[in-house]
């Protein structure tokens, strides 16, 4: 699993092209706890840190996806598009977390009988 997240040839071009710079040496660390944990221990305080995690997370997510469309249906990988998609998703995640929520005037009725109506 740590191969496949930062030591593959185009992953680790992924970690250092993204804004985390993160230059992977091979075979360092051993786990990806360890090394979520040495890119995290970079940023002194908390949002930044939980910003680096997050970060850490969505461009992993991408670099399995990429990964597996590779894999199973032959897609060159490309890092620059793996980051762009991983960041286009953070962004689009954090704002709708942040929009406001739809609320209805009503609820909609579970009643079978008044479908159509």
């Amino acid at each position: 699993m740590e191969h496949l997240l930062f030591d593959c040839e185009w992953v680790r071009a992924v970690w250092f092209g993204s804004d985390l710079n993160f230059k992977v040496d091979c075979g360092a660390i051993q786990s990806i706890e360890k090394r979520s944990c040495e890119l995290v221990a970079n940023f002194k305080n908390e949002e930044d840190r939980a910003s680096c995690l997050g970060k850490v997370a969505w461009i992993g997510w991408f670099i399995w996806k990429d990964r597996n469309n590779y894999v199973f249906n032959h897609h060159p990988v490309e890092p620059s598009s793996t980051l762009h998609r991983a960041g286009v998703a953070m962004v689009e995640f954090e704002y709708a977390m942040i929009s406001p929520v739809v609320s209805f005037s009503h609820e909609p009725s579970l009643n079978p009988t008044d479908v159509g109506n």
